[in-house]
């Protein structure tokens, strides 16, 4: 459901136009961006942040933990459907936070990521 929704407002990103803070703002578009092999690193970062400012993170898996005292209790198809959103967001900030990591040492200055040949290029240069 998430990445469905991440999806429609991209298609308008192919004609140059990208999306408004606004946008940023209300839809975790930077699950889509991190996909996008032209996307502008900084803008990434910038849906991603903006994202956040409105929106809780998720729990930890740990956070939940109570013991093994407690029953189990039956959850509602409305918990268990919220359970499964907040772990999918889990996994896509981790994602996310890898993705930057992995992409952060070959954004050139204009805010763009090199492509696999700049990057081989790059690691050639710099073995010398």
């Amino acid at each position: 459901m998430v990445i469905l929704v991440c999806c429609l407002p991209f298609a308008g990103m192919s004609q140059g136009k990208l999306p408004s803070d606004r946008d940023y703002a209300q839809k975790p578009l930077w699950i889509k961006m991190m996909e996008t092999e032209s996307v502008n690193f900084n803008e990434a970062l910038k849906a991603y942040d903006l994202y956040w400012q409105n929106h809780e993170l998720p729990e930890e898996e740990g956070d939940r933990y109570t013991g093994r005292s407690e029953p189990k209790t039956k959850l509602s198809k409305k918990e268990m459907k919220a359970l499964r959103e907040a772990a999918d967001m889990r996994f896509q900030i981790k994602r996310f936070l890898n993705w930057k990591i992995m992409n952060e040492p070959y954004v050139k200055e204009n805010g763009n990521i090199m492509t696999a040949d700049e990057k081989l290029k790059y690691y050639q240069q710099h073995q010398q």
